[in-house]
Parts: structure tokens; sequence; C-alpha cells
């Protein structure tokens, strides 16, 4: 289990080393590790993201919070998903490693952003449908279909912990269009050790 230095829990920016690196399962669940888990849905809720997972600020372990909002089936042309019903009554939440089993052929193009790439958005094409499995809030396993935003945050999160960026899933054209504002915001990153300094929203 890794030695979580609470001290110097903070969002990493673009071109971090951290970001890049693949995290290691998660073996033991302890009072260190909570206290890990709270620190990350704490960072997650301050900068009002969609998710966060623990190389963002810092921990080397394969474990994401999540805060995606339950869809409303008025709006949809499609019935919600069980991960969507199940997982929609308690976000704000936590899984532990989250596997995806497999995902559909079918996919999706849909503006993404990060909490480490501040203020850069663009599109990316992911699977629509995915079935995952991880452990829930420390307690309740669980292998499940997902659907809509709720897949899409859960692929984005999951890239996290294997060293992959959304920036990173781009096509040569969409990438070329945020290569300079990506290139200066490293610039200024590396001035504050590529710790993000803003406060949240």
């Amino acid at each position: 289990m890794e030695d979580f230095d609470f001290n110097n829990l903070a969002i990493r920016i673009y071109g971090c080393p951290v970001l890049k690196k693949k995290a290691s399962p998660v073996e033991k669940i302890d009072r260190k590790l909570k206290l890990f888990g709270d620190k990350l849905l704490k960072f997650m809720m301050e900068y009002d993201g969609v998710g966060l997972a623990a190389p963002q600020i810092g921990g080397g372990v394969r474990m994401i919070a999540l805060s995606v909002p339950r869809p409303d089936p008025s709006k949809l042309n499609r019935p919600l998903s069980p991960g969507e019903e199940l997982l929609g009554g308690k976000m704000p939440t936590l899984i532990i490693n989250p596997e995806i089993l497999s995902f559909s052929d079918e996919k999706g193009r849909r503006e993404e952003g990060c909490l480490s790439v501040p203020g850069i958005f663009a599109k990316v094409e992911r699977p629509v449908k995915i079935i995952f499995r991880g452990l829930v809030n420390y307690d309740e396993d669980i292998t499940i279909e997902c659907a809509g935003l709720l897949a899409r945050a859960i692929l984005h999160e999951i890239d996290h912990l294997d060293g992959i960026l959304f920036v990173d899933r781009l096509d040569k054209k969409s990438y070329s269009k945020i290569k300079k504002k990506l290139e200066l915001l490293k610039k200024e990153a590396v001035k504050n050790d590529f710790i993000r300094t803003d406060k949240g929203v």
C-alpha cells in the first residue's frame, strides 16, 4: 500500500510526471486509504468536478471519485442504464479498483474537460456503453452496465489510472487546435511544480 503524503495532496497539472504513471491496485482497505478517499472527494467537490482520479492529487492507487448527476429519464431517448439507476443515487461516490470488462462497438463524441487540464476542452470519441466492475464506497462489489455521461466519466477516470489524459485520445486535427494552449498551460504549471493553485469554484 502506498504511504500517502497527506501534506502534499493537490491537483496536479498537465505536464506533471505523476499523471503519466500507471496506478497500483488497492490491496488493503484501511484507515489511511479512507482518509485519502475523503480528500479525493473533497478536491473533486471543491473544484465542481464530475470525476477525479487518485493520481491527479498525487496518489498512485486505483481509486476514482465520481459526481455524475442522475439523468432525467424524460430527456433521454433511452431507458436509464442499470449503472445510472444504481450509482445515480450514491453520488458523490468512490470506486476502488475499477475495471472495464467490455464496451459497446457504438461510439459517440462529446466535449470533455479535466481538472488537471484547466480551461481546455475538446470532443473525445468513446464507447457509449460499458460494463465495469469495482468496489463502491469500500463495501459494495458491483459489475454493472453503464451508459451516457456516467460511462464516459468512468472511462475518463480509468484512463487517468493508466497514465492517459483525454488530450491523448484526440485525433491530430483536434489536438492541433489545442496544442498551443497545452504548451502554455505546461509552461505556466512548471512555475508552481505542476500544482494547481487556483481555488475551486
